[in-house]
């Protein structure tokens, strides 16, 4: 479902952000039927405490039902996180593992910060019902050293997820070139580990672009408002990462 291979270009995720399951279902249909996303995330968290555990795990079914083979990936993305929401982990386990058990999304975001045992509860429950993972980080305050990007890619895929994804600010240029450098040397180490990374904010939009040279294997775009600083809109998106992709094959 989520792959791309160094030098290629890399699937394009497109974020549902709305309040209500009403609109969330109306932007879920559009972009069924759009050829330029690849990948609906739809961001919970928006919803939340207005619609309840079961309500979120049914508009997930019925926004995978609308999709069909185009891959869903459910996301709770909390304050802490740069999401809209705060949820206690007892909730925030419920949900991620309600969700693996219906098989009601392709893929169920997972934050790494929420600790080891929140975690690996969700991640077990994933591999016992044949959900596929995401686990995510988030520093919107900083990019740490191309070592200790590189140390906590490693940490997070030794947790046992499906695909590890990691989103950091740059603060000045040189922070972009060691977030993808950090990428590049990850997939090095583990080749057949699925990354998705990015740079957040004017600085960093570039490695939305052009992640896929370093092994990223997706990035984000809007359609409409973006769900973090620095997301591209769908159209111009598709249109630059087309272009990179063409200049790679006639190089």
């Amino acid at each position: 479902m989520l792959t791309s291979m160094q030098g290629e270009i890399p699937a394009v995720i497109c974020p549902i952000i709305c309040r209500t399951s009403e609109e969330a279902v109306h932007f879920i249909r559009r972009l069924s039927k759009d050829h330029r996303t690849d990948i609906v995330e739809l961001r919970l968290d928006y919803m939340w405490p207005d619609m309840t555990v079961d309500g979120l795990v049914q508009l997930c079914t019925t926004a995978k039902d609308i999709l069909g083979e185009k891959p869903l990936i459910a996301t709770f993305r909390t304050h802490a996180e740069g999401g809209e929401a705060s949820i206690a982990d007892a909730e925030y386990v419920a949900l991620k593992c309600d969700i693996a058990k219906a098989g009601c999304a392709s893929y169920i975001d997972v934050e790494y910060n929420r600790g080891r045992s929140v975690v690996d509860n969700i991640l077990g429950s994933a591999r016992m019902y044949g959900m596929k993972t995401i686990l995510s980080t988030h520093d919107f305050q900083k990019t740490d050293s191309e070592e200790r990007l590189l140390e906590k890619l490693v940490s997070m895929k030794q947790t046992g997820p499906d695909i590890v994804k990691m989103a950091v600010m740059p603060l000045r240029p040189d922070d972009v070139l060691r977030l993808l450098s950090a990428t590049a040397a990850m997939k090095d180490l583990y080749p057949d580990t699925p990354l998705i990374t990015m740079s957040m904010g004017r600085l960093g939009a570039v490695s939305r672009l052009i992640g896929g040279v370093f092994g990223s294997i997706a990035t984000f775009a809007a359609a409409g408002h973006g769900s973090a600083p620095g997301q591209m809109q769908l159209g111009p998106m598709r249109d630059v990462l087309t272009i990179i992709s063409e200049a790679s094959g006639s190089a």
